[in-house]
């Protein structure tokens, strides 16, 4: 038996979020990667007493929901040969979550991607955890 649109579980964004930054904490406890969470738009922070309040502003409209930065080495190879040292680099990657169905960018996100792929900087839209293991 096959599950239609009307039975199958409808999956929120937030819930893709949740797990995403689960997955994302656990990888950076083990040393595999750090990342944060970017939040656009402007916050209200206020002391546990309300003694004080204070704007806080985020990251601009279209980034996405994540960065993540790993480790990595490159070698420069001439004719499919090694030659010299390898090098360290750190390889940034943009993580913008939808939800699994009909979540789409918008253009400011679509905008944001086309120059993260400029400076050469991964960008991958995820909609459940497998995405992630690309």
């Amino acid at each position: 038996m096959t599950a239609t649109s009307e039975t199958a579980v409808k999956i929120k964004e937030a819930d893709v979020k949740r797990t995403i930054s689960d997955y994302l904490e656990v990888g950076q406890a083990q040393g595999r990667w750090l990342f944060d969470r970017l939040n656009a738009g402007s916050f209200v922070l206020t002391n546990p007493d309300g003694s004080y309040r204070r704007r806080v502003k985020g990251v601009k409209q279209g980034r996405p929901d994540f960065v993540a930065y790993q480790a990595g080495q490159v070698q420069f190879q001439h004719r499919g040969e090694p030659k010299g040292a390898s090098h360290p680099v750190c390889f940034v990657t943009f993580l913008e979550v939808k939800k699994p169905i009909g979540g789409k960018q918008s253009q400011e996100q679509k905008l944001f991607e086309f120059k993260a792929n400029e400076v050469h900087a991964r960008y991958v839209i995820v909609r459940s955890l497998e995405d992630t293991r690309s």
